[in-house]
Parts: structure tokens; C-alpha cells; sequence
């Protein structure tokens, strides 16, 4: 199953879970793909730093990647099966919801 997010520079983040990889695609054609640890599941674009924030639900991390340079920056341990993933474009902030855990994660 594959999900989307918009991002600043009009493009657009694929998730496909079999695969473990994220692609980053423009209006024709896929430019870019990024492996991602363990089943990503959600996917979080902050609009003001380019960021996009994909959450690993077997792996209990949030692969955080530069969306202008097409790579991961940070890899954040979170709680037990990381499914959904909300981004505060003002402070920056992560919330992520973990299945497993019932929690959220604040990430800073």
C-alpha cells in the first residue's frame, strides 16, 4: 500500500511497505528513492523545512529525511509500532501515534 504527501517544491513521497523505500517523484516521472528500515507506514511533510518524516512500524523509529536533498538526516527511536505521524510546521515538533505502545512520541 502506497501513501502520499505533498511537499514545498511539488513533489511527491511514495511509501511502498513490501519494499521498505520511500521514492520522491515530480509531476512525471520518480527522481528519487530512498530504503527506509521496517515496513514504513505513515509519512509527515513539514511544508516550511522540507522535512519528511516517515514512520518504520517494525522497527519502532521515525526515519526523518532532508526532502531537498533526498537523504535521511536523523533515525528517532519512538514507542511500539509506529503508525501515524503529525508535524507542527510552526515549532517543528513530531507526534507520533505507536499502535503498540497506545503513546505518543513527542519528538524535538
Amino acid at each position: 500500500m502506497a501513501r502520499r504527501a505533498a511537499s514545498r517544491k511539488s513533489t511527491l513521497s511514495l511509501l511502498h511497505t513490501a519494499a521498505r523505500r520511500c521514492n520522491i517523484a515530480s509531476a512525471d516521472a520518480v527522481s528519487d528513492t530512498i530504503g527506509v528500515d521496517g515496513q514504513p507506514c505513515g509519512v509527515g511533510v513539514n511544508p516550511k523545512t522540507g522535512r519528511v518524516c516517515v514512520t518504520s512500524l517494525a522497527s519502532g523509529v521515525v526515519s526523518v529525511m532532508d526532502g531537498t536533498m533526498h537523504r535521511i538526516a536523523a533515525i528517532v527511536g519512538v514507542g511500539d509500532e509506529p503508525m501515524g505521524v503529525g508535524v507542527n510546521p510552526v515549532t517543528n515538533i513530531l507526534y507520533v501515534a505507536n499502535s503498540q505502545s497506545n503513546t505518543v512520541s513527542v519528538v524535538r
